[in-house]
């Protein structure tokens, strides 16, 4: 798959799908299909959940450099944290949240494209956006010390903390 002409909006993913086509989907649609998040922020690691081939060095430099990429990603990431209900600060104010029975239970698929976003955000440099998705899930896994309704695994909650922005992403 090339990943750079399919986030620049000028190919198709494997799927045959542009970039465009997902960045309409709905909220249904983001929870029911689970391949399209391999696509949109891709990693160096396979998937256990689709074909989808890890990004080459090649592909990765390009994105790197293309604006009109790092736009698409912008903005598929805007739609996930709307869709996970943490856009903004709600997510701060928890309990027992039903806006947040999507994602808020052990070994969720939502966790692991969280775990994905963040992989991806930090591999593309996207860098603001890495520093607001570590702020988003620190504030979340700082909750889930005094709350019991959040439900995240000491497992997701450690690879999560292991790719969290520290500052020494910029030296490389």
């Amino acid at each position: 798959m090339n990943y750079t002409a399919f986030l620049e909006g000028t190919g198709k993913d494997d799927n045959r799908r542009r970039i465009k086509d997902i960045l309409r989907y709905g909220n249904a649609r983001l929870e029911c299909s689970h391949d399209y998040i391999q696509r949109v922020f891709p990693t160096a690691e396979s998937s256990r959940f689709s074909d989808v081939e890890p990004i080459t060095e090649e592909d990765l430099a390009a994105l790197r450099q293309s604006d009109k990429a790092k736009e698409n990603v912008r903005l598929m990431y805007q739609k996930m944290l709307s869709f996970w209900k943490i856009d903004d600060d709600r997510y701060k104010e928890w309990g027992n949240n039903a806006l947040l029975r999507l994602w808020n239970r052990n070994n969720n698929h939502n966790q692991w494209r969280m775990t994905r976003v963040l992989k991806s955000l930090a591999l593309l440099q996207m860098t603001e956006e890495y520093k607001d998705f570590t702020m988003r899930l620190s504030a979340i896994l700082d909750l889930r010390e005094n709350n019991r309704d959040i439900h995240i695994t000491d497992e997701t909650a450690a690879i999560w903390r292991e790719n969290f922005y520290t500052g020494k992403e910029e030296a490389r």
